[in-house]
């Protein structure tokens, strides 16, 4: 058995799931949490964008040199505080550093009644995803998997993409489409952009399910197996995989 494979990866996370439910490692929350990524507010991004766009404009036909490399290192500079928006994104579920489960159950019951979910099958499907988290965080060790001496936005990323996709993929594997749409179609505006939202690097792996289901599996793993020594090697995997 390759314990590397993604076909093993999911069935261990479906098989946690299945157990948590009765172990002592799954606590419930009771209330609504959020949590604040990325560093960069979006009105202010945004103005400058529109700013970059007007000096665009009054460019010649051949541009200054000086003056327009000078245009490029501020846009670029633009570029980076795009994908690190800030987003507020209400909490589900979350790995704790002692290596329980924590299921919110008022959010779940909130996402429920707003979209029509089975509450069974979406609390399902956000233990998929915290159970996937357990299994790397179990494999590589409590200090690897926090990222001593790792770039923090990347490392984040890495483990959102994975633990999303399962999710994604599991919705699919149970007929839950509705549910897997959702996770897809969310992945939009400021929450379309990693690192600052680190969850939006599973849009590329769908994108890549659909288009090759072999593809985007393989390049599952090969994050899984590069995060155990490279956090940032596995991060730009996913970043070549998007260019695609």
């Amino acid at each position: 058995m390759d314990v590397y494979s993604f076909t093993t990866i999911y069935a261990r996370a479906v098989e946690l799931a299945e157990a948590m439910p009765t172990s002592a490692s799954l606590v419930y929350r009771e209330g609504l949490v959020y949590r604040t990524y990325g560093k960069y507010d979006v009105t202010a991004v945004v103005r400058q964008g529109r700013k970059l766009l007007v000096q665009l404009d009054t460019f010649q036909p051949i541009p200054e040199q000086v003056v327009f490399a000078k245009w490029q290192g501020e846009y670029r500079t633009w570029q980076k505080k795009v994908h690190l928006l800030k987003n507020t994104a209400l909490l589900h579920g979350a790995l704790t550093e002692q290596g329980s489960i924590t299921l919110y159950k008022d959010a779940l019951a909130y996402e429920c009644e707003l979209c029509g979910y089975d509450l069974t099958a979406y609390s399902k499907s956000v233990l998929i995803h915290e159970c996937c988290h357990y299994l790397q965080r179990e494999a590589m060790g409590k200090e690897q998997w926090f990222g001593t001496g790792a770039n923090i936005d990347a490392m984040r990323t890495v483990k959102e993409t994975l633990a999303e996709f399962l999710r994604y993929y599991w919705c699919l594997q149970q007929g839950q489409q509705k549910m897997a749409e959702a996770i897809a179609a969310s992945l939009v505006g400021n929450k379309a952009y990693y690192p600052g939202y680190p969850y939006a690097g599973a849009k590329v792996l769908i994108a890549l399910y659909h288009k090759d289901a072999g593809a985007a599996t393989a390049l599952f793993e090969r994050m899984w197996r590069l995060s155990f020594s490279d956090w940032y090697g596995a991060y730009r995997a996913l970043e070549e995989a998007e260019k695609i």
